[in-house]
């Protein structure tokens, strides 16, 4: 019996605070182009969680609670999953063009080639999955503050995620 390279997993739980999303997406980026992945999957995976993280910390949190959000590559597909406390799903909404914001499940219905809802704990888990190629590395987890300690995330046998990053002149 052949065995395929091991899943690609990671995950962080941070504080539901909108000032984490940024680093979160950040690391995000990070983590898929250290898999291997190109540029435009890591870019529509960033988008999709981006989405799925804002939903958590806007609609499914309140003051105090912890967002968990999970990367995992398994058997082609990368699943992006955000855990939150509220047990509502998220809904779309109907919008008219001038609307600004509202638009988020559109994206990742757009961007996923599936996504979905399902009860975790006392809350729920929103996932959604996009086609990756992957490469073996070793899985991290971990629970952090925003925003400095979660961009110091970082599998073993890879260079720390906030490493100094050289600029070339101008």
């Amino acid at each position: 019996m052949t065995r395929g390279p091991a899943p690609l997993a990671w995950e962080v739980t941070f504080p539901a605070d909108t000032a984490c999303l940024s680093a979160v997406r950040r690391v995000v980026w990070t983590r898929l182009r250290r898999w291997g992945t190109d540029r435009e999957t890591a870019s529509d995976a960033v988008v999709v969680a981006s989405e799925l993280l804002a939903n958590a910390v806007q609609h499914g949190s309140t003051t105090g609670d912890r967002v968990r959000f999970r990367l995992a590559v398994n058997e082609g597909q990368l699943r992006i999953a955000v855990s939150d406390a509220s047990p509502r799903p998220p809904r779309r909404r109907q919008l008219d063009e001038e609307e600004e914001r509202g638009r988020g499940l559109f994206l990742v219905e757009a961007l996923a080639t599936r996504w979905g809802v399902e009860p975790a704990g006392g809350g729920k888990r929103v996932w959604a999955s996009l086609p990756f190629a992957s490469v073996p590395f070793a899985p991290a987890t971990g629970t952090y503050g925003c925003p400095a300690t979660l961009t110091a995330v970082h599998a073993t046998r890879q260079p720390p995620i906030n490493a100094p990053v050289r600029k070339s002149p101008s």
